[in-house]
């Protein structure tokens, strides 16, 4: 998988663990099917846009690239590239090393469906379950 910069005049890209991204960064909503398009895409290699990650406060944010970032973890990608100002870089990856990780982890479904989960790993396998097997129960968060 190759993972390409559209904006190399104000970005350079950084690799770093997925999940350690995702574990930052917190709740956002999934969509199923665009997950699924976005797995069969890494399976076959390629390019796919970086992930655009910013920083904000005294945080990250996903400015672009959530659902790639949820599919290369679920595809076992142990590393991706992310797009970072440069500016950011040795915040981002302070912040991804010191393990300053957000919990529980809110996903939120299309179908106005949501879900609480303890841990990284629940989430991904959560999203997994629902991305190929849609009928499967979830709790709401009303």
């Amino acid at each position: 998988m190759e993972w390409i910069n559209h904006y190399h005049r104000w970005y350079r890209l950084l690799e770093v663990n997925p999940k350690r991204l995702l574990q930052a960064e917190g709740p956002f909503e999934r969509n199923p099917k665009k997950l699924a398009s976005l797995v069969e895409k890494i399976r076959q290699g390629g390019e796919m846009d970086a992930p655009i990650i910013g920083r904000h406060g005294k945080g990250i944010w996903f400015v672009d690239g959530r659902h790639r970032t949820v599919a290369a973890v679920m595809v076992g990608l142990p590393t991706i590239k992310i797009a970072v100002r440069p500016e950011d870089i040795e915040f981002i990856q302070s912040f991804l090393h010191e393990g300053r990780l957000r919990t529980p982890y809110t996903i939120f479904y299309p179908d106005g469906i949501a879900r609480e989960c303890e841990n990284i790993e629940e989430m991904i396998d959560s999203v997994i379950a629902h991305v190929f097997d849609p009928s499967i129960p979830y709790h709401s968060s009303t």
